[in-house]
């Protein structure tokens, strides 16, 4: 008999306990609320750091776009001045018959235009 009323007395225990919960939910909502509202008043803008800051200001002056343009204009006066000084020859080959070719690297920097036929 003892055996029969052990399960009738679980089961009344377990339906007697309701759910249990750690913290109300209207509880916990209104804590992480009034959190929310009280670090939204202490918050303040990022600070840009040095770095930041010169690379607005060269973004700014568009120093990249012409950046480019600064390094190019040297260089071809630099290409001109000294490859059409000279006939430049570069990749000589000996031919199977005996002919001597070869590339202009004037021309091909497009530093000069082509020479007209060897006699």
């Amino acid at each position: 008999m003892v055996s029969r009323m052990i399960p009738a007395a679980a089961i009344v225990i377990v339906a007697a306990i309701g759910p249990v919960f750690a913290q109300e939910p209207e509880t916990r909502e209104e804590a992480l609320r009034r959190e929310r509202e009280a670090k939204s008043k202490t918050l303040t803008p990022p600070e840009i750091s040095g770095l930041e800051r010169l690379l607005l200001k060269l973004e700014n002056n568009r120093i990249f776009e012409r950046l480019p343009t600064t390094l190019i204009k040297p260089r071809d006066k630099v290409l001109k001045t000294w490859l059409t000084g000279v006939n430049p020859i570069v990749n000589p080959k000996l031919t199977a018959d005996g002919a001597l070719t070869f590339e202009n690297a004037a021309v091909t920097a497009s530093v000069a235009s082509p020479p007209g036929s060897c006699p």
